[in-house]
């Protein structure tokens, strides 16, 4: 069996083969590790990916006008109905100018693929009828126009009272300046009841980024479930310091409670949330089949006790390699750190 020589090594076994890795290469795979570790987990990170793939088909582009006036008004929303109703902010429908909401709100359903061109990304436009809204919650209920339309699956709204605070949410939208369809990710920071002293106004603060262009979009959790309906943001305090990471999005138990409130006489898509468990696989054991040494005209039982010595040998080399390896990188570690803490005397007296 070939072994490749290099200084500074230490024995690695691999399955059946002997590889030999150098100790600096260890050291230097230990070092980005322990330095450039990202903050998110590659597991969520892959999460995040294909919830946004599946979540985001929901979500919609509002576009509000007025021909008299002249204004108009750019936001999200989510279809949380097979029959096309919309949901999203009241703020986004309605003109502030005359103080009435827009005569017309056009939605707009996502492309197959978004390629940042407004053009192209804004083809499938649609008009939608306004059904309610609340000023006060700042909710509204639109019904997307259209028979021969092909809808995607409406979003499950999950039982809010069950996120906590440090839950792994994601956020989408279309900022200003931005991409359409855009992904944020965040935690949720805090909740508020009674927002701005209006009962009934619950929220959650989150860390995920909010911009002008996302207001009406979906909060989403781990189930892929919308939480919330993402409404405003801060970014400069009472005393004019920016500020940053705080943004507030209505809980979908408050929108779920108005939606009921209104006779409509509608069976939501609902899903009660449970808190979150860690994910166990069992693993698949495949039953090891009995050598029958009748099959061969030969000794095959010295053959078991070769291949028995030989594993036993091989073990006595893994745990030796395996109890020297762990010593090596325990004075890599500590020489790094004794290292770095030296630096920071040094810097100090200087």
């Amino acid at each position: 069996m070939r072994s490749i020589n290099l200084k500074l090594n230490k024995i690695f076994y691999l399955t059946d083969v002997r590889i030999e890795i150098p100790l600096i290469f260890s050291a230097y795979f230990l070092t980005l590790l322990l330095l450039f570790l990202p903050k998110q987990s590659f597991a969520e990170i892959i999460e995040a990916k294909y919830l946004y793939e599946e979540v985001s088909k929901s979500t919609v582009v509002i576009m509000g006008s007025d021909s008299k006036s002249g204004k108009k008004s750019f936001g999200a929303g989510s279809i949380i109905h097979k029959d096309g109703l919309v949901l999203t902010n009241a703020h986004i429908i309605f003109n502030k100018k005359t103080q009435k909401p827009f005569k017309t709100n056009f939605i707009v359903l996502k492309p197959k693929r978004v390629i940042g061109s407004f053009k192209n990304d804004t083809s499938r436009v649609f008009k939608s009828k306004l059904l309610h809204y609340s000023r006060k919650l700042d909710l509204a209920l639109l019904k997307i126009i259209s028979k021969s339309v092909v809808l995607p699956k409406p979003l499950k709204i999950a039982d809010s009272s069950f996120v906590s605070i440090g839950d792994n949410v994601l956020a989408i939208g279309h900022p200003e300046s931005g991409a359409l369809w855009s992904l944020t990710t965040g935690t949720i920071s805090s909740k508020i009841n009674n927002y701005n002293n209006i009962s009934g106004k619950d929220v959650f603060q989150t860390e995920a980024s909010f911009n002008r262009g996302n207001s009406g979009g979906p909060l989403i959790d781990h189930n892929g479930s919308l939480v919330g309906i993402n409404s405003m943001f801060s970014r400069v305090s009472s005393d004019g310091i920016p500020v940053v990471g705080i943004n507030f999005s209505i809980m979908s138990n408050v929108a779920m409670k108005w939606i009921r409130s209104l006779d409509t006489n509608i069976s939501f898509v609902e899903n009660v949330q449970k808190p979150r468990q860690p994910i166990i696989r069992e693993a698949s054991i495949t039953p090891v089949p009995r050598l029958n040494t009748k099959q061969f005209n030969m000794n095959s039982h010295s053959k078991v006790i070769d291949k028995t010595e030989n594993s036993k040998k091989d073990n006595f080399y893994k745990r030796k390699t395996k109890k020297l390896l762990k010593s090596d990188i325990e004075q890599m570690i500590k020489t790094m750190r004794d290292k770095i803490n030296n630096k920071k005397i040094v810097t100090k007296l200087k």
